[in-house]
């Protein structure tokens, strides 16, 4: 009689947790968006009569999968076994040796794409023609010009990658658009590839880009930027630049844009080389001038440079916002339109544009 009971109760404990997820869901507060999958949640469907009952039910059935209850705790929890087990937990990150993460890139060159290979070395060449005659058309207007390619976390850091990519050819893009600009004009662009494997080389215990992001850190954009003076320095030694001595001291860093991508960006840490900026050059010292056109005015001299960039500008203008006078910055992602009417209106002495290497076979926005 006993024994009968006690497996009543086992059987009540079981279907009580078996049903307690799917109770939490529907009694919880209704959820619009997942932070750790950073997509909206599906809402509960409407009745739609020229749409099929069992379209109905599917979207009822997609709705209850995304309000399971203890989802997020159990997704959280699957990329944390999945670290433990020493596996990526996102599709889109390579886990590379020593823990180092890295953004899944293939070559355009050597990977499946919309467009053909033939294409896309098309617009490497178109990329190469727009550097070579944006150099032309600012020199004509007494601007200086120079263009700095951002390289992949890979490309510097290559050793850390999984075996698998060792065997390719992870920087046929780059190649192709460096074959190109030069037989056009091989005076203007930074390729921070070579800078950065050049001072690697001679400094191997200290890193430069982020062990948990994609970016490089402090001391790798100090590095593109010296590069950048010095290039400017050896064609105009009349433009007055000013270089800031900086002083690079290891420090704990918590997370970075792949330790969000795989879902871990409180659990995972590494030590970076980190210094300090001016508050004029920092980003809550900037000034919002246009929609699309920030300044940052330290007022070293008289120069005035405009940056042209993505995220890897982001640590290297606060380098250049402390060397000159006056720093205008605009988002890549600016029509060529609009960035020539910007130029025109404050005419800068120098313009500086920034792309990721991984970006370079995409079409120019005009």
């Amino acid at each position: 009689m006993f024994s009968h009971f006690k497996n009543r109760i086992l059987t009540g404990v079981f279907f009580i947790c078996l049903s307690m997820p799917m109770i939490i869901g529907f009694l919880g507060p209704l959820k619009t968006e997942s932070k750790e999958e950073k997509r909206t949640l599906a809402q509960w469907p409407k009745w739609i009569e020229r749409k099929s009952i069992e379209h109905y039910f599917e979207q009822i059935s997609t709705y209850t999968q995304d309000h399971f209850g203890l989802r997020e705790h159990l997704i959280i929890s699957d990329k944390k076994m999945k670290w433990v087990l020493n596996e990526s937990p996102s599709s889109s990150v390579i886990r590379g040796e020593d823990n180092w993460l890295f953004l899944k890139i293939r070559d355009p060159l050597l990977s499946r794409q919309k467009y053909s290979t033939k294409t896309m070395m098309a617009f490497l060449e178109q990329r190469a023609d727009y550097v070579a005659n944006m150099h032309e058309r600012l020199n004509k207007k007494g601007i200086i010009y120079r263009h700095i390619v951002a390289a992949n976390k890979m490309t510097v850091y290559p050793e850390y990658l999984p075996n698998i990519f060792k065997l390719t050819d992870i920087n046929a893009s780059l190649s192709h658009f460096k074959n190109a600009l030069n037989n056009k004009s091989n005076k203007v662009t930074i390729y921070s590839d070579e800078v950065l494997a050049k001072y690697k080389s001679k400094n191997s215990s200290k890193t430069l880009y982020f062990k948990n992001d994609s970016h490089w850190n402090d001391l790798g954009a100090y590095q593109v930027f010296l590069a950048t003076i010095k290039n400017l320095h050896a064609n105009h030694s009349d433009l007055p630049l000013l270089i800031e001595d900086k002083d690079f001291t290891n420090n704990i860093e918590i997370g970075g844009d792949l330790a969000n991508l795989i879902g871990l960006p409180k659990q995972l840490t590494s030590i970076e080389p980190t210094t300090q900026f001016l508050d004029c050059a920092v980003r809550s010292g900037l000034s919002q001038i246009e929609r699309d056109l920030k300044l940052s005015k330290c007022g070293k001299n008289t120069t005035r440079i405009m940056v042209i960039g993505d995220s890897f500008a982001t640590l290297l203008y606060q380098y250049f916002a402390e060397s000159v006078g006056e720093l205008m910055i605009i988002d890549q992602a600016t029509s060529r339109y609009r960035i020539h009417q910007l130029i025109d209106k404050y005419k800068p002495d120098v313009v500086i544009e920034e792309i990721v290497e991984r970006n370079l076979s995409k079409p120019v926005i005009q």
